[in-house]
């Protein structure tokens, strides 16, 4: 039998969830709470530092997952303690079109949001899929033109060693993809697959890179109850050595994985990182590598127990504190991720909390 590929230091073992310590000197913080009557539904949250302001962005529906109406929003924040009032980024489509999540960036220059679009064909059903890219002025958010096809947007734009941007996502099939720009323009991206098992559903992918070499880190489930996954809950990792233009089949890693979307970064310790869900959806955990390491060797509960129940009723909402993202500023990790699939919350995490020898 082929080894797991290797995510954690298994020198040691990958603790349980009673014995993963829990994260001291965090701050939580209500980000986003929905109103009776007002986009009930809640999920995918991102956020990005632009100039001196923190924004943060979501897929907000009516009512029901992934559902016609649905729309990308956000706040805005000079701290990450306190927000403004919600603001439309991609606005609602006519008819079955449904807007999702965005992922926010910024060149430096402008903040944009790389948002899905897809025509509603019933659950897990998406047609016409595309990316969007839209621009932030001072007129508010602009644009949205499709700039990458059959593409859902799951990790930010990264930079290669060749010069050329990648990004991570799903096509229309849940199958993990990588979009590639053709040098610095963001307005034609090209798709490749990464391969990944048969008989999966939702393979959301994070995203390392480092030179050429980018690792993606998906989410393992089966897509029905008659295609079980027999190797335990896990992360799929699949690995480019040429910038995101070819990939390995995803295969199963030594790193314990709830079915729930995955986040990776660097911190600028020299720190990889990585957050996601154990078990269930119930803890959120946050593990690290020593500077200037691959392997992870450390991790610690961000959340854990049973988050509040959702107060409206809406298809796919239970408990649950899950699809984080994550952004590094002033000594400081600031965590987004949904609650219950309604409301949106923020841990900030001081970079010296994570400090492994």
């Amino acid at each position: 039998m082929t080894p797991p590929v290797a995510l954690w230091d298994d020198r040691q073992a990958f603790p349980s969830i009673e014995s993963l310590p829990e994260l001291r000197c965090v701050t939580h913080v209500q980000l986003h709470q929905a109103a009776a009557g007002d986009f009930q539904f809640l999920h995918e949250a991102s956020l990005a530092w632009h100039g001196d302001t923190l924004y943060a962005a979501w897929a907000n529906d009516p009512q029901d997952e992934c559902s016609p109406q649905g729309a990308c929003r956000g706040r805005r924040s000079a701290d990450g303690r306190t927000w403004g009032p919600a603001a439309t980024i991609a606005p609602s489509g006519e008819g079955h079109v449904c807007r999702n999540h965005g992922e926010l960036v910024s060149d430096g220059q402008a903040l944009h949001g790389f948002v899905a679009r897809f025509r509603y064909g019933g659950p897990d059903i998406f047609t016409e899929l595309v990316t969007e890219r839209y621009t932030l002025s001072d007129a508010g958010w602009q644009g949205g033109g499709a700039v990458a096809a059959d593409f859902w947007p799951f990790t930010k734009p990264l930079r290669t060693a060749a010069g050329h941007w990648v990004m991570l996502g799903v096509n229309h099939d849940t199958y993990p993809v990588a979009a590639l720009s053709a040098g610095d323009c963001w307005d034609r991206w090209q798709v490749v697959p990464i391969p990944a098992p048969a008989g999966l559903i939702f393979v959301e992918p994070g995203l390392w890179v480092a030179g050429d070499r980018c690792r993606a880190v998906c989410r393992y489930q089966a897509r029905s109850a008659q295609q079980p996954v027999t190797v335990g809950e896990v992360a799929l990792v699949a690995d480019s050595l040429d910038g995101g233009r070819s990939w390995t089949l995803a295969a199963p890693s030594n790193l314990p994985l709830a079915h729930s979307k995955v986040w990776c970064g660097h911190l600028s310790s020299g720190q990889r990182y990585l957050i996601g869900n154990l078990r269930n959806r119930d803890t959120l955990f946050l593990a690290v590598s020593r500077p200037g390491e691959e392997l992870l060797c450390r991790a610690w509960r961000l959340r854990h127990g049973r988050s509040p129940e959702p107060r409206q009723a809406g298809r796919c909402k239970d408990p649950q504190w899950s699809y984080p993202s994550a952004v590094e500023r002033d000594g400081e990790l600031f965590v987004a991720y949904s609650v219950a699939k309604e409301d949106c919350a923020l841990s900030i995490v001081p970079l010296a909390a994570l400090t492994v020898d």
